[in-house]
Protein backbone atom coordinates (compact mmCIF):
# COMPACT_ATOMS: atom_id res chain seq x y z
CA UNK A 1 0.00 0.00 0.00
CA UNK A 2 1.36 3.29 -0.73
CA UNK A 3 1.55 6.12 1.60
CA UNK A 4 -1.22 9.06 1.46
CA UNK A 5 0.31 11.84 -0.77
CA UNK A 6 2.73 9.17 -2.36
CA UNK A 7 2.22 7.83 -5.70
CA UNK A 8 4.93 4.78 -7.15
CA UNK A 9 6.45 5.70 -9.66
CA UNK A 10 9.10 3.33 -12.37
CA UNK A 11 11.44 4.14 -15.40
CA UNK A 12 9.93 4.55 -18.60
CA UNK A 13 11.69 2.82 -20.67
CA UNK A 14 15.38 2.09 -19.31
CA UNK A 15 16.32 5.28 -18.19
CA UNK A 16 17.05 4.89 -14.54
CA UNK A 17 21.01 4.68 -15.71
CA UNK A 18 22.63 3.39 -12.80
CA UNK A 19 23.24 0.11 -13.56
CA UNK A 20 26.88 -0.88 -15.59
CA UNK A 21 27.77 -3.81 -16.73
CA UNK A 22 31.72 -4.79 -15.97
CA UNK A 23 33.79 -6.86 -18.93
CA UNK A 24 33.12 -9.70 -17.19
CA UNK A 25 29.34 -9.17 -17.77
CA UNK A 26 28.66 -8.84 -14.12
CA UNK A 27 26.16 -5.95 -13.06
CA UNK A 28 26.45 -3.44 -10.90
CA UNK A 29 24.53 -0.42 -9.15
CA UNK A 30 26.39 2.86 -9.07
CA UNK A 31 23.67 4.23 -7.09
CA UNK A 32 23.85 7.44 -8.70
CA UNK A 33 23.99 8.01 -12.40
CA UNK A 34 25.86 11.19 -13.25
CA UNK A 35 23.79 13.88 -13.20
CA UNK A 36 23.39 14.65 -17.04
CA UNK A 37 22.28 11.35 -17.65
CA UNK A 38 20.02 11.23 -15.02
CA UNK A 39 17.24 9.67 -17.05
CA UNK A 40 14.53 10.72 -14.30
CA UNK A 41 11.88 10.53 -16.81
CA UNK A 42 9.20 7.96 -15.31
CA UNK A 43 6.13 6.25 -15.48
CA UNK A 44 3.20 6.15 -12.99
CA UNK A 45 2.48 2.65 -12.03
CA UNK A 46 -0.17 3.83 -8.69
CA UNK A 47 -1.78 6.96 -7.66
CA UNK A 48 -3.53 7.83 -3.97
CA UNK A 49 -7.02 7.33 -4.07
CA UNK A 50 -8.19 10.83 -3.98
CA UNK A 51 -5.33 12.68 -5.57
CA UNK A 52 -7.08 13.81 -8.85
CA UNK A 53 -3.78 15.72 -10.43
CA UNK A 54 -1.71 12.80 -11.19
CA UNK A 55 -2.77 9.59 -13.36
CA UNK A 56 -2.17 5.84 -13.47
CA UNK A 57 0.18 5.60 -16.50
CA UNK A 58 1.29 9.21 -16.38
CA UNK A 59 4.24 10.16 -17.71
CA UNK A 60 6.31 12.26 -15.12
CA UNK A 61 10.25 13.98 -14.97
CA UNK A 62 11.35 13.59 -10.98
CA UNK A 63 14.25 14.99 -9.51
CA UNK A 64 17.21 12.80 -9.65
CA UNK A 65 17.74 12.49 -5.70
CA UNK A 66 14.21 10.45 -6.23
CA UNK A 67 16.62 7.86 -7.34
CA UNK A 68 18.96 7.79 -4.84
CA UNK A 69 16.31 6.44 -2.42
CA UNK A 70 16.05 3.02 -2.07
CA UNK A 71 13.35 0.88 -4.53
CA UNK A 72 10.39 -0.74 -3.50
CA UNK A 73 10.50 -4.10 -5.06
CA UNK A 74 7.57 -5.98 -6.15
CA UNK A 75 7.48 -8.88 -8.82
CA UNK A 76 11.15 -8.28 -9.66
CA UNK A 77 10.97 -4.60 -10.71
CA UNK A 78 11.79 -1.88 -8.81
CA UNK A 79 9.74 1.12 -7.87
CA UNK A 80 10.15 4.45 -6.31
CA UNK A 81 7.64 6.62 -4.39
CA UNK A 82 7.37 10.72 -4.78
CA UNK A 83 5.36 12.65 -3.01
CA UNK A 84 2.66 13.70 -5.03
CA UNK A 85 1.53 17.01 -2.80
CA UNK A 86 4.69 18.59 -1.41
CA UNK A 87 5.53 19.63 1.81
CA UNK A 88 4.85 22.87 3.06
CA UNK A 89 7.47 25.57 1.64
CA UNK A 90 9.14 23.01 -0.74
CA UNK A 91 8.90 22.41 -4.53
CA UNK A 92 8.56 18.30 -4.35
CA UNK A 93 10.45 15.65 -6.53
CA UNK A 94 7.82 16.23 -9.54
CA UNK A 95 10.03 18.31 -11.91
CA UNK A 96 7.16 18.19 -14.77
CA UNK A 97 4.11 16.18 -16.46
CA UNK A 98 5.63 15.11 -20.05
CA UNK A 99 3.80 14.18 -22.61
CA UNK A 100 6.64 11.54 -24.01
CA UNK A 101 9.46 11.31 -22.73
CA UNK A 102 11.16 14.05 -24.33
CA UNK A 103 8.60 16.39 -24.40
CA UNK A 104 7.12 18.82 -21.31
CA UNK A 105 3.70 18.84 -20.95
CA UNK A 106 3.82 21.38 -18.41
CA UNK A 107 6.43 22.22 -14.95
CA UNK A 108 5.44 21.43 -11.65
CA UNK A 109 5.45 24.08 -8.96
CA UNK A 110 8.29 25.97 -8.90
CA UNK A 111 11.02 24.22 -10.73
CA UNK A 112 12.02 25.62 -14.30
CA UNK A 113 14.27 24.53 -17.23
CA UNK A 114 17.46 26.69 -18.17
CA UNK A 115 19.85 26.87 -21.23
CA UNK A 116 22.93 28.20 -19.80
CA UNK A 117 24.69 31.07 -22.08
CA UNK A 118 28.58 31.30 -21.83
CA UNK A 119 28.94 34.72 -21.14
CA UNK A 120 32.29 34.44 -20.31
CA UNK A 121 33.21 35.23 -24.13
CA UNK A 122 33.37 37.98 -26.01
CA UNK A 123 34.31 39.00 -29.71
CA UNK A 124 36.35 41.79 -30.60
CA UNK A 125 35.70 44.02 -33.76
CA UNK A 126 38.53 42.10 -35.72
CA UNK A 127 36.70 38.51 -34.54
CA UNK A 128 39.41 37.37 -32.08
CA UNK A 129 37.39 35.81 -29.06
CA UNK A 130 38.31 36.62 -25.69
CA UNK A 131 37.57 34.39 -22.22
CA UNK A 132 36.88 36.33 -19.10
CA UNK A 133 38.27 34.10 -16.56
CA UNK A 134 37.58 37.02 -14.33
CA UNK A 135 34.08 36.23 -14.20
CA UNK A 136 31.98 37.46 -11.31
CA UNK A 137 31.82 34.30 -8.81
CA UNK A 138 30.24 31.69 -10.08
CA UNK A 139 27.01 33.39 -11.35
CA UNK A 140 25.70 32.07 -14.70
CA UNK A 141 23.00 33.60 -16.86
CA UNK A 142 20.23 31.02 -19.30
CA UNK A 143 16.94 31.50 -21.03
CA UNK A 144 14.34 30.04 -19.27
CA UNK A 145 13.08 27.21 -21.31
CA UNK A 146 9.96 25.55 -19.54
CA UNK A 147 8.84 27.33 -16.06
CA UNK A 148 5.05 27.15 -15.00
CA UNK A 149 2.90 29.88 -16.31
CA UNK A 150 2.05 33.03 -14.66
CA UNK A 151 4.03 32.02 -11.42
CA UNK A 152 4.55 34.45 -8.33
CA UNK A 153 8.40 35.21 -9.52
CA UNK A 154 7.13 37.04 -12.52
CA UNK A 155 9.21 34.57 -14.94
CA UNK A 156 8.08 33.65 -18.25
CA UNK A 157 9.40 31.18 -20.68
CA UNK A 158 11.99 33.16 -23.11
CA UNK A 159 13.49 35.55 -19.72
CA UNK A 160 17.39 35.74 -19.25
CA UNK A 161 18.49 35.41 -15.87
CA UNK A 162 20.67 34.97 -13.69
CA UNK A 163 21.53 32.58 -10.97
CA UNK A 164 24.13 30.66 -8.94
CA UNK A 165 25.88 27.92 -9.49
CA UNK A 166 25.47 25.79 -6.61
CA UNK A 167 21.27 26.88 -7.19
CA UNK A 168 21.52 24.17 -10.44
CA UNK A 169 21.99 20.67 -11.78
CA UNK A 170 22.32 19.05 -15.26
CA UNK A 171 19.34 17.26 -16.73
CA UNK A 172 18.71 15.81 -20.23
CA UNK A 173 15.41 16.04 -22.11
CA UNK A 174 15.49 14.47 -25.24
CA UNK A 175 19.12 15.70 -26.89
CA UNK A 176 19.33 19.39 -24.81
CA UNK A 177 20.59 19.56 -22.03
CA UNK A 178 19.01 22.07 -19.34
CA UNK A 179 20.09 22.81 -15.73
CA UNK A 180 17.35 22.24 -13.22
CA UNK A 181 16.67 24.85 -10.45
CA UNK A 182 13.90 25.92 -8.32
CA UNK A 183 12.24 29.77 -9.39
CA UNK A 184 13.07 31.21 -6.23
CA UNK A 185 17.23 30.42 -6.62
CA UNK A 186 17.19 32.95 -9.78
CA UNK A 187 18.81 36.04 -8.30
CA UNK A 188 17.01 38.11 -10.96
CA UNK A 189 15.66 38.36 -14.26
CA UNK A 190 17.23 40.48 -17.39
CA UNK A 191 15.14 43.25 -18.33
CA UNK A 192 15.77 44.47 -21.58
CA UNK A 193 16.78 48.06 -22.85
CA UNK A 194 13.76 50.25 -23.34
CA UNK A 195 11.09 47.86 -21.61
Amino acid sequence: MTPQGKILVKPYGNRYDNQKELSNGTVIYTGMPSLNEAGNVSLIVEVVDGNDEYQKGQILMVEYLVMLKKPYRFNGENFWDVDSVPPEGDSGNILAVMKDKDTVERMVNDWCFIEEIDEREKETATGLTLIDSEKESKIYSGIVKHCRENNEYGISVGDKVSYRDINRYENKLGNEEYFTMQLDDILYKHIPNGS
